[in-house]
C-alpha cells in the first residue's frame, strides 16, 4: 500500500500550528473515503490540558496511539496493501501521532517503507 500524506492548512491565526506549504496530488479513481479521528489525547483524558497546552500541540495518550495502530490495521483489512492510498491530515501534534502511528503499522504489515510527501 503506498501512502502519501499531505497537510492541509485553514487560516493562519496565532493559536495555530506553524504552517509549512500545502502540496495537492490529483486522485485518480478514487473508490473509499475513510474519515479516521486521532486516537484518545491527553485532553480527553484530563480536560484542564487545555488550560496548560495550546490546543494544537496536545498529543496523544499511549491508549491513543494503540488505538491509531489499530486502525492502520484496520485499514490494511478494508484496503489491503496494493493501492495507492491518499491520507490529508491536520498540523495538531494528536493528528501527525495518530498518522504516524498508522504508517507504522501499514508499513509493517506490507514490508515496504513509506512514500511521503
Amino acid at each position: 500500500m503506498l501512502i502519501r500524506t499531505l497537510l492541509r492548512y485553514g487560516p493562519k491565526s496565532k493559536m495555530s500550528p506553524p504552517r509549512e506549504p500545502m502540496r495537492t496530488i490529483a486522485c485518480d479513481n478514487v473508490s473509499r473515503i475513510l474519515l479516521v479521528r486521532n486516537g484518545e489525547s491527553d485532553a480527553n483524558v484530563d480536560v484542564e490540558e487545555y488550560c496548560r497546552t495550546p490546543d494544537w500541540k496536545i498529543g496523544l495518550t499511549s491508549k491513543g496511539a494503540d488505538q491509531a495502530r489499530g486502525a492502520g490495521r484496520r485499514m490494511i483489512d478494508l484496503l489491503g496493501t496494493e493501492a495507492p492510498v491518499y491520507c490529508y491530515f491536520s498540523p495538531y501534534i494528536r493528528s501527525k501521532d495518530s498518522m504516524r502511528c498508522i504508517m507504522e503499522e501499514v508499513y509493517d504489515a506490507a514490508g515496504a517503507a513509506p512514500l511521503l510527501e
